[in-house]
């Protein structure tokens, strides 16, 4: 495993993949012993901790087992550790902010498809809505439509009956002159 932890930035990365974490539990630097002077040395910075064999069977620095570095505030060599020792906890650290980033990724996941779902069910009632309106509109169009057409037909069965009054008058009066002027050709002979 390649760890870093970075105390100012609450950071731990393990193989390659970072994620926040309260890193205060590793400000105690008592485990070192006597040789720590908080004033020559300042505060703890930085692990960087080689825990994966590179291709040459190495751990890097030309090591032979896994170690770390552990830099300091102060400009003073990094101190060489052989084991994790109390940084063991920045695994138990990094998997609960890895297991509190996945959760929260899935809430947001499960927000965002929550919220889609609610424009989509509006969209399609805004649809259906729209759907109903113009079908009533439709029907109504077509009732007004058969109501002129049945008005028109009536304007004019009524005007073809005007037309058939006035042939049908037209024609005894035309009958009525021909018999008189028939009766009067009759006459004359």
């Amino acid at each position: 495993m390649r760890m870093t932890i970075i105390r100012d930035d609450n950071l731990i990365i393990i193989d390659g993949e970072g994620y926040n974490a309260d890193c205060s539990v590793f400000d105690d630097l008592s485990w070192i012993g006597e040789q720590y002077d908080r004033r020559t040395w300042g505060r703890f910075h930085a692990l960087q901790w080689y825990g994966t064999e590179d291709e040459f069977g190495e751990y890097g620095d030309g090591r032979e087992q896994p170690y770390g570095e552990l830099e300091f505030s102060k400009p003073v060599p990094n101190l060489i550790i052989g084991n994790l020792g109390v940084f063991n906890e920045a695994q138990t650290l990094w998997e609960s902010s890895k297991s509190a980033a996945l959760a929260a990724a899935a809430a947001e996941e499960a927000e965002q498809l929550r919220l889609q779902e609610e424009e989509e069910t509006r969209i399609r009632e805004a649809y259906e809505a729209l759907e109903r309106e113009t079908q009533a509109a439709l029907e109504q169009s077509q009732a007004e439509l058969e109501q002129s057409y049945n008005e028109l037909e009536e304007n004019i069965n009524e005007l073809l009956d005007d037309v058939d009054t006035v042939v049908s008058e037209n024609n005894d009066e035309n009958a009525a002159q021909l018999e008189q002027e028939l009766e009067d050709l009759l006459a004359d002979l």
